[in-house]
């Protein structure tokens, strides 16, 4: 019986150092919207928390300014459970004397990741349908952080909630 590979690292009781997470969840306050946008996930990645935050305070920054503050909530559906480790290497004159290369080469934490799969939501933005153009141009800006191919589908809710 072999030890199981590629398993993510997620238990963060027993990593000594473990970052805390970064991202904030749900932003906005719209309460009345009747379209839902949503961004998905082409391909299986682990993202960063840094860059699904810098993708949303993008997306989020640009909302405010077309379509106004209190108008959409703009929801991060995956929680950055994964923690990303990191092994540092020595650069410079002299390195070599003091670094021992890949020995002993496990990382140290230093962030955290959400992983994705195929074909799962990143984003959902809700708004009214007035608000449509000036939503997906706002995820187009934003979606230029994030390193996974994506794609953008907005669909009509029936009823206000």
């Amino acid at each position: 019986m072999g030890k199981k590979r590629n398993m993510p690292y997620v238990r963060t009781e027993y990593i000594p150092g473990a970052p805390g997470i970064k991202v904030r969840f749900k932003v906005g306050g719209g309460t009345k919207y009747d379209t839902v946008v949503k961004v998905i996930s082409e391909e299986d990645a682990i993202i960063r928390q840094e860059s699904i935050e810098a993708a949303r305070a993008s997306i989020n920054n640009r909302l405010q300014k077309t379509v106004g503050e209190g108008n959409y909530t703009l929801i991060v559906k995956p929680y950055p459970h994964v923690v990303i480790r990191e092994h540092k290497m020595l650069t410079g004159a002299g390195a070599d004397r003091l670094s021992e290369g890949m020995r002993r080469a496990f990382g140290k934490p230093t962030t955290r990741g959400a992983k994705v799969s195929k074909d799962q939501e990143i984003f959902e933005i809700r708004a009214l349908k007035k608000d449509l153009p000036s939503i997906k141009e706002a995820i187009k800006i934003g979606l230029h952080k994030l390193p996974v191919e994506t794609k953008i589908v907005s669909e009509e809710v029936n009823e206000q909630q």
